[in-house]
């Protein structure tokens, strides 16, 4: 089955949001698999379609003296804030690595670079948000579903307090995760899927 099959199931926002991407699922899910975002207390608030929501609280376990340690969790919250708005463009399809899935149905999404840059030191807890503009998402849709490799550029913007404190721009690779399993006989693995494994 390929991934444009699964896609025109005529699966609805409304399904896909319960079973795929709603907040305490993806928080659940994301936490499990990504242990210093539970420690944390980091969560997600709120998806839409090309849209997600999360928060850093301010907490013993977030802040630090050192700038790297804010800074490492600030990263992650931004890959995943920036993750899950690309990965609700893609109806349907589950992720490789977050939920329970086969190479066959599944879309594998990686961070390829990432640029911070911290406008102001926070005073509260960081609210992280990415919204997907309609030209992109259409743009993402129409590569993954014919079968292209997606390059996707987002910005995430972390709140502190309501004050704009950090801007993330976030660069985004996405397949379907068949396409990267070596063909029968190879020798050897693209570096992703080896990665995967």
């Amino acid at each position: 089955m390929n991934t444009h099959t699964i896609a025109s199931r005529g699966i609805t926002w409304e399904q896909d949001y319960e079973q795929r991407v709603n907040p305490e699922l993806m928080t659940s899910l994301l936490r499990n698999a990504i242990p210093v975002l539970d420690h944390s207390d980091w969560r997600i608030e709120k998806v839409e379609d090309g849209f997600c929501q999360s928060v850093l609280p301010l907490n013993s376990p977030t802040t630090n003296q050192h700038g790297t340690h804010q800074a490492a969790l600030i990263s992650l919250s931004a890959d995943y804030t920036g993750g899950l708005a690309l990965a609700t463009l893609l109806r349907g399809i589950p992720l490789a690595g977050v939920h329970q899935c086969h190479d066959d149905d599944s879309a594998s999404l990686w961070l390829a670079g990432m640029n911070v840059k911290y406008r102001s030191p926070s005073s509260g807890h960081l609210t992280g948000v990415c919204r997907i503009d309609p030209r992109t998402a259409e743009a993402v849709r129409r590569r993954y579903f014919s079968g292209s490799r997606v390059l996707a550029t987002l910005e995430v913007n972390f709140y502190s307090n309501d004050d704009l404190v950090a801007v993330a721009e976030m660069k985004y690779f996405a397949q379907p995760t068949r396409q990267l399993k070596p063909a029968p006989g190879a020798r050897t693995h693209s570096a992703l899927y080896s990665h995967k494994l």
